[in-house]
């Protein structure tokens, strides 16, 4: 017998925009020269949101905080800083074009934060 999987659909299609993040650490330690400011890009991620919908980039901050590098020597200081990749980043590491950038399936593995209003609808 065949196995039949019925699934609703939405009435509506949700139209997704998805945003190539960058995790950036900017250290900044003391040298007998002074102060030396170095940022490095500790991860990159993807956001999933309704074409709509803004970023509420406090509760971003507060989830990507969670899952990066934080500072071992006590003689620098970090801090956290997001921002969105540039377009040649994002393209190469999801592997496809701006404006077509689907929220799964990248070239690279990248942490993923959908916003709830999306993943309710999904």
């Amino acid at each position: 017998s065949d196995l039949l999987l019925h699934v609703e659909a939405s009435a509506e299609p949700v139209h997704v925009k998805t945003l190539v993040w960058e995790a950036v650490c900017v250290v900044k330690c003391s040298s007998g020269s002074g102060r030396i400011i170095e940022e490095v890009v500790d991860h990159h991620f993807v956001t999933a949101l309704r074409v709509e919908d803004r970023v509420d980039l406090q509760r971003l901050y507060d989830l990507v905080k969670e899952h990066t590098l934080e500072s071992s020597n006590d003689d620098e200081q970090r801090r956290l800083l997001l921002r969105l990749a540039g377009r040649d980043v994002a393209e190469e590491l999801v592997g496809y074009q701006s404006g077509s950038m689907p929220p799964i399936s990248h070239s690279t593995a990248m942490p993923l934060y959908i916003d709830e209003t999306v993943a309710v609808m999904a």
